[in-house]
């Protein structure tokens, strides 16, 4: 089929491209009557050279592009900063699992609060400068504020707005979390029972390391890497030399091991995981902090502004309970294996049933 470049040409008080197919002339409304608009629209719709596959193709990617402005005008009218999650769920429902609609649903309500304090409008969902505004804050306010802003580029993009106005804010000049200011809040122990009970349901592997963690005060890298090797004999102790100083200064705890914390490494040994060494298995082992901060969100176990609700917060209760329970501070740094200040601290050294009696009393089950 013969294709001829067209020209354009008024009718009335409106532009038209012509172009000869074949024999036939096909006018095609450029629906404006301004030249410059006319000439800019005729270039998208013009045969290229290439022949006429070449331009199905473009007029083809011409079509997606108009279909996503279509959806994206259509949208608007009902869009606010309340109702994105609505919408885009109501496109993407069944693309993600429940842990992750959590932690996203979470996120959005994040951004309509941001909004509301900005004092931005719905019509703003569009401009690049209020997005801009959010950024700044949420860079300032959350750890994982940059994955935030990535979802809310797919949530942009399934909606058929422009995804590029969540560009990531410069790191020179937006301001971080600041790491060292921030604190792990205590748990109450309701909300360590519903962490745990939550990941019974889902992972009962994990919840044990929950309890370990709140009944020893170990960090989450420690109790996932425990070793058969590492239980004392009197299965009352374990001996472990924690991640945090084995390179640099290795520095070897006894930690008591009391009630459910001691049925539940029994339990473990009894039927040893995978076979090997640990105590838990190599799928429980692989990044259990997503997992558990996961738990944390859909119980309703959230940090509050620089005081975070994490696994460690569990270390945090455990310090916090001992101190409550009158125990000294150099018994508590045995256990924990924090450094004190002073030559009495380098010189005092607690008996194992100091250690014991001193969790006994300070940790009550849950």
């Amino acid at each position: 089929m013969k294709l001829h470049v067209g020209s354009i040409q008024r009718r009335g008080s409106r532009l038209y491209l012509v172009t000869r197919v074949g024999g036939k002339s096909k006018w095609v409304s450029l629906k404006t009557g301004d030249v410059a608009t006319a000439k800019s629209r005729a270039r998208k719709l013009l045969p290229p050279e290439d022949g006429e596959q070449a331009w199905l193709e473009h007029l083809s990617s011409l079509g997606e592009l108009a279909n996503m402005e279509l959806r994206r005008r259509s949208a608007l009218v009902t869009l606010t900063w309340g109702n994105l999650w609505d919408e885009f769920m109501s496109r993407a429902a069944g693309t993600m699992s429940t842990t992750s609609e959590e932690s996203y649903g979470r996120w959005m309500r994040i951004l309509a609060e941001a909004a509301d304090e900005l004092g931005l409008t719905p019509e703003d969902i569009l401009k690049k400068e209020a997005c801009a505004k959010i950024a700044a804050k949420l860079m300032g306010a959350y750890i994982s504020a940059r994955r935030m802003l990535v979802f809310y580029r797919r949530v942009w993009n399934t909606l058929g707005l422009d995804r590029r106005i969540w560009e990531s804010p410069d790191a020179s000049r937006a301001p971080k979390p600041a790491r060292e200011h921030e604190h792990y809040r205590r748990l109450s122990l309701d909300e360590i029972r519903r962490v745990r009970d939550c990941l019974q349901r889902r992972n009962p592997e994990l919840a044990d390391m929950v309890v370990l963690g709140y009944s020893t005060g170990l960090r989450l890298s420690d109790v996932a890497e425990l070793e058969a090797s590492e239980i004392e004999a009197g299965r009352r102790f374990l001996s472990v030399i924690p991640n945090k100083t084995r390179a640099a200064k290795p520095l070897l705890l006894r930690i008591p091991l009391t009630g459910q914390a001691r049925n539940l490494i029994l339990r473990r040994l009894t039927s040893p995981p995978d076979g090997g060494p640990y105590l838990f298995s190599k799928d429980a082992r692989h990044r259990p902090s997503r997992k558990i901060a996961a738990a944390f969100r859909s119980c309703g176990v959230f940090s509050s502004g620089n005081w975070r609700a994490s696994f460690h917060s569990l270390r945090a209760t455990f310090i916090s309970m001992m101190d409550e329970a009158g125990v000294p501070p150099h018994v508590t740094d045995a256990i924990t294996g924090h450094s004190g200040g002073g030559m009495h601290a380098r010189y005092t050294q607690p008996s194992p049933q100091a250690l014991l009696a001193a969790v006994v009393r300070a940790i009550p089950p849950l």
